[in-house]
């Protein structure tokens, strides 16, 4: 009686791990990941690749700050804009306009149109750091 024939018959309904030639599949499987294993060891010992990691990390979360940042921009123009028009609305003046091409004219960056630039700047070289990545030991490219 084979091994997956005593399982069955046992009440378990267990694939045998042996394989025709009588080698276990565990122990193939197991050496094949030992060896995965070793390679992502060696490929992370690698300055190059940490140098890579270094960078890659860098550069989103220096992305990441600048997308913060032009939300706060925004957000920040927006309420002042609502401060002045409600000003306006109890005071019966008109000066909501006058004082954002004011704000406009006297603090350019506020536009944020050189944080957009250097955004997209920034997106452009996480992209280009992901055509030099590393080749990885097969099986581990999508890490």
């Amino acid at each position: 009686v084979s091994s997956s024939e005593e399982e069955t018959a046992g009440g378990k309904d267990m694939v045998s791990t042996r394989s025709p030639t009588g080698v276990s599949d565990y122990s193939k499987l197991h050496k094949e990941y030992d060896w995965l294993k070793e390679q992502y060891r060696q490929t992370g010992k690698c300055e190059h690749f940490n140098a890579f990691i270094y960078a890659k990390k860098s550069l989103k979360t220096f992305n990441r700050e600048l997308e913060l940042l032009l939300e706060f921009l925004g957000l920040n123009k927006t309420a002042f804009s609502k401060i002045l028009k409600k000003f306006d609305k109890r005071t019966g003046s008109s000066i909501r306009e006058e004082k954002m091409a004011e704000l406009n004219e006297t603090h350019r960056f506020l536009d944020g149109e050189r944080l957009s630039e250097l955004k997209e700047y920034t997106a452009k070289l996480l992209a280009d750091s992901e055509a030099l990545k590393p080749i990885l030991p097969e099986g581990w490219e999508n890490r």
